[in-house]
């Protein structure tokens, strides 16, 4: 979700489009700052505070405040191939198989996932598949658009009922499918500071 802060995501883990070429949030983790229950000050590294370190790699906020994070970055984009390829729910036995084995032989640069939910009363959506069960196919490609095309060909090749699938930027993309407003699911706040790969979290 897109309205999910840094810094809750990253505490968690870190589950996103780009893990399978790059790995979880918390992977791309170089240092943490974190003020401790006694009120220390300390950061946690590879080289300072390993064991601390190696706990807020999906151990949540339970071994202090995290007040400041650096990240290794890498370049995505601007555009990544992505979007929603959708089918009625009674697809999705056959769509099953076919998602199967583009997932398992697929390159690291493709993120997909397969589900089954309601059809929104959205425009873009069949009249006849709203409200009705629809299975449907998101999925992001982080290399070159052509090579993508040829991924997701069988995919494209069951013919889905409405496809939302092209070039488009990656924020754009993260946002397609985030919950409605007011569901709960925003995180903490962040902002940058005097360097791009370090954010910092305030209450």
């Amino acid at each position: 979700m897109s309205t999910t802060g840094v810094a809750g995501l990253t505490l968690g883990g870190g589950s996103g489009w780009l893990e399978r070429r790059y790995g979880l949030a918390c992977d791309n983790l170089i240092s943490v700052d974190v003020v401790t229950a006694d009120g220390r000050e300390v950061t946690a590294s590879e080289d300072e505070n390993p064991e601390l370190f190696w706990a807020l790699h999906g151990g949540g906020g339970n071994f202090g405040i995290a007040t400041c994070f650096e990240f290794a970055l890498h370049e995505v984009g601007p555009e990544v191939l992505a979007g929603l390829l959708l089918w009625p729910g009674d697809a999705g036995h056959g769509l099953s198989r076919a998602f199967r084995e583009v997932a398992f032989t697929a390159p690291d640069e493709l993120g997909s996932g397969l589900v089954f939910l309601t059809g929104p009363p959205e425009e873009f959506v069949p009249a006849r598949l709203q409200g009705q069960t629809v299975a449907a196919v998101a999925f992001l490609w982080s290399g070159g658009i052509d090579d993508g095309m040829d991924v997701i060909a069988p995919w494209k090749a069951l013919r889905p009922e409405a496809d939302l699938a092209g070039p488009m930027p990656y924020a754009d993309f993260n946002r397609m499918i985030d919950d409605p407003p007011g569901l709960g699911n925003t995180g903490p706040r962040t902002t940058t500071t005097s360097s791009p790969t370090r954010l910092s979290r305030h209450s």
